[in-house]
């Protein structure tokens, strides 16, 4: 049984991460003075998307700086040649250990870029193997730990690199009342979360789609949650891409979970949305604007939105993996097998 969802213990695990703001917002301005003209994301799994949704947002506001998103075996083997004094590359592993990301701290050093290491303790191999580190202790609720501090991190930094990026305190003012925000959009979804996990609970395959920087929130959802947690075959789809290949497979019995965020990229998951109301029985639709953002600026409401929609959705898991009688831990090769 699935234990009921405890509001104030929920805030706690957050705890570490909202002390550790102020080192973030210091260190982002220190690292200012190295003038950085780059800033490469290198993660696997769910640290790599939510840096997606970083991503999306310098490329959209910043004019002076070059951003990207890998996955550590990609950034290795591709061996950019920018990994000059002017980059900063930021590498996020809630464990500390994902061979992959290590192996990425590995190939830079004695490269003249900069390292920084978002990930929880100072003894863990990837915290050894880079310059900087921001680290938000044991905590449960890791990827929103690590969203929090690398905004703020990355906030201090681009107020300071970039004059477009002109809303740093309403940054951090958000930022103050995020934990209450995310448990509150929790305590919120519980009910409707339990109903649509009995709706999916006997599917094969569930297709899962985000536009924009929801993007990272559905593959988060459908790789990381549905298909490595609970083995259900599950494919995340770009809104803008869907109409290029996707939805010639669809018919009335086909199960989706579309995502709605509060960005540029609303109209795209919108017309998702209609399309698949009339040609499925079977779709869900979570969208942000359903959530209290009480506190959290205008400004910044669309680069918060995706953490929200995924803390609202992270109870569907836990009821679909009650009603299956499958421990979501349990794994057949990650972590049992060389590969």
């Amino acid at each position: 049984m699935i234990k009921p969802f405890n509001k104030e213990q929920y805030i706690q695990t957050l705890n570490n991460a909202m002390e550790l703001i102020p080192e973030a917002v210091k260190l982002g301005k220190e690292l200012s003075n190295k003038k950085f003209k780059r800033i490469f994301f290198v993660g696997c799994g769910a640290p790599n998307r939510i840096m997606l949704n970083f991503e999306y947002w310098i490329q959209r506001i910043v004019t002076k700086l070059e951003v990207r998103n890998y996955f550590p075996a990609e950034f290795i083997h591709q061996n950019t040649n920018s990994l000059d004094a002017q980059t900063l590359v930021i590498l996020g592993s809630y464990s500390g250990t994902t061979k992959e990301t290590v192996e990425a701290a590995d190939f830079l050093k004695g490269k003249p870029c900069t390292t920084l290491a978002i990930t929880r303790l100072p003894e863990l191999p990837l915290a050894k193997k880079v310059q900087y580190t921001l680290l938000y202790g044991e905590t449960k609720s890791g990827d929103y730990s690590r969203f929090i501090v690398a905004l703020a991190f990355l906030s201090s930094l681009l107020n300071e690199l970039d004059e477009k990026w002109n809303f740093h305190e309403d940054v951090l003012l958000s930022l103050q009342v995020l934990p209450q925000r995310l448990a509150d959009a929790i305590e919120k979804s519980e009910g409707r979360m339990k109903e649509d996990a009995q709706k999916l609970k006997d599917e094969t395959h569930i297709y899962v789609i985000g536009s924009g920087p929801m993007y990272g929130t559905a593959y988060i959802m459908a790789k990381c949650a549905l298909t490595e947690m609970l083995w259900i075959p599950s494919h995340p789809v770009i809104g803008a891409e869907f109409f290029h290949g996707a939805f010639e497979v669809f018919n009335e019995s086909t199960p989706v979970i579309t995502l709605v965020g509060v960005d540029p990229s609303r109209a795209e998951a919108e017309r998702v949305v209609d399309f698949c109301n009339k040609y499925t029985k079977k779709q869900i639709v979570y969208d942000t604007q359903d959530y209290s953002m009480e506190g959290i600026a205008p400004k910044v409401k669309g680069i918060i939105s995706s953490i929200i929609l995924d803390a609202a959705t992270r109870r569907l898991i836990d009821y679909l993996a009650d009603f299956k009688e499958h421990d979501k831990t349990q794994r057949k090769f990650m972590g049992k097998v060389d590969y």
